[in-house]
């Protein structure tokens, strides 16, 4: 292999696992590498710390109490998702009021306040 270079796996939408040393796809029932320049042994992940919990998208990624997403497949958690949706509401009110105020008082009033 050139240069032994690890390469980072694309792991959006796939559930299979990847090999630690050049980074592609290993299948499930695979129990080595078939790429025929490494050949390298499949490794199992690494369990579950306590406090945490695995990725249901990717399988992959250990997500934590308190996390919006998940940090390799970007799968967002209910408080991703609440967060998310509160950020969309405040936005949402501030273009009413912004739209408010040009409509009463023109744009002059908004180039003021900016």
């Amino acid at each position: 292999m050139a240069g032994n270079r690890f390469k980072l796996p694309q792991v959006r939408g796939q559930h299979d696992r990847y090999c630690h040393f050049c980074g592609l796809q290993i299948k499930a029932a695979w129990t080595r590498c078939e790429s025929n320049e490494c050949r390298t042994p499949r490794k199992e992940p690494p369990p579950v710390p306590a406090g945490w919990s695995l990725c249901p998208t990717c399988k992959i990624g250990f997500i934590q109490a308190g996390d919006h997403f998940c940090t390799l497949c970007h799968y967002r958690t209910n408080l991703g998702r609440d967060w998310q949706t509160a950020r969309a509401d405040l936005n949402r009110q501030i273009n009413v009021m912004r739209n408010a105020l040009n409509q009463r008082y023109g744009q002059a009033a908004l180039a003021a306040g900016a």
